[in-house]
């Protein structure tokens, strides 16, 4: 017998204090969701999404190494090497000698793959406005809370993960 989802549920059982008290299943769904429309809103920039990920890590977080880029993506170094070198072809992101170690290259977003980046948060910003304005005031009032809980989940989330 499956477990139940939802205090809605008439053989729901309230989660004990080392359980939450969250219908996980529920969040995890919602969350997929909004990134797949996001993702669906990113494809009007004509850049694929695992391209944007990486100018979104070099814009808003800095220059790195391609080493660094692959940790944070989480992919393998070939893999980043592919998407840099397809990056810096279409002329979205730059590399130069790394001062310390020469010979390493540091990566970073060029004025025009920082300008797309911030084109694609700007789509993504409007389109999530103008959604929750057409919400309800009390959701809306809710979902102002939420970024705090959704940050708080993040930090969890890595704290709990070994891999």
């Amino acid at each position: 017998m499956a477990a139940p989802r939802s205090p809605r549920d008439p053989h729901w059982d309230a989660p004990t204090s080392s359980g939450p008290l969250v219908d996980v299943g529920e969040l995890h769904r919602t969350l997929v969701n909004v990134l797949r429309l996001l993702r669906d809103v990113d494809r009007e920039s004509g850049v694929s999404p695992s391209r944007l990920s990486v100018l979104s890590v070099l814009v808003f977080v800095g220059p790195m190494s391609q080493a660094e880029l692959a940790r944070i993506e989480g992919v393998s170094a070939p893999s980043m090497s592919l998407l840099v070198r397809e990056l810096e072809t279409d002329g979205w992101v730059e590399r130069t000698p790394d001062p310390v170690d020469a010979r390493r290259t540091i990566v970073s977003a060029s004025k025009g793959g920082r300008d797309l980046m911030l084109r694609s948060q700007r789509r993504r910003l409007d389109w999530l406005s103008a959604a929750i304005s057409r919400l309800p005031v009390e959701s809306q009032r809710v979902l102002a809370g939420c970024s705090t809980h959704l940050d708080a989940l993040i930090a969890a989330l890595r704290e709990t993960y070994s891999g």
